[in-house]
């Protein structure tokens, strides 16, 4: 009685191995076969291939880019200085910690942020006037992406923080 029952067994996990090769198998033949209708026809939809986006380098040979501008002010004197020297040392990326410290304005003003960089320009900068203003300005450029020339340039966001004694 058990041999019937045995070769019942074999014969289903037969089938479902045969079944899972079969698939395996068209999946195989049918990639080359998109790649094809995709060369002579456009691309189906959905596809295996995503379209550039707009804006991005496959697009249009420009890419945009966000770079901050940070300068110091005190009276009428105004010196841009590099927006590393108002974030921490850190290994990890610069903008990312900038936007996190300065990109949300009510953040940014927050008394133990300004006692922070109040305390930082005047030890980066012990030559210049006591800093009154930390002015941020995020500008969007468009860059060639061969050769790598500024074509537009635009302001997108502005944080002014203001360091005077509250």
């Amino acid at each position: 009685m058990d041999a019937p029952l045995v070769d019942a067994m074999s014969t289903r996990q037969r089938r479902k191995m045969r079944a899972i090769r079969t698939a395996f198998a068209v999946c195989i033949l049918i990639l080359p076969v998109e790649l094809v209708i995709a060369r002579l026809f456009g691309e189906p939809y959905p596809a295996l291939f995503q379209p550039a986006f707009v804006g991005s380098p496959e697009s249009d040979r420009y890419a945009s880019v966000e770079v901050p501008h940070v300068s110091i002010r005190s009276g009428t004197l105004t010196q841009e200085i590099p927006y590393l020297d108002v974030i921490p040392e850190s290994d990890q990326l610069g903008t990312s910690i900038l936007r996190s410290m300065f990109g949300n304005p009510s953040r940014a003003t927050n008394p133990e942020t300004v006692d922070w960089l109040r305390a930082v320009l005047r030890e980066r900068y012990p030559d210049f006037p006591e800093v009154q203003f930390v002015d941020i300005e995020w500008r969007l450029g468009r860059y060639a992406v061969v050769g790598g020339e500024l074509e537009s340039e635009e302001t997108v966001r502005e944080v002014t923080i203001d360091l005077r004694s509250p």
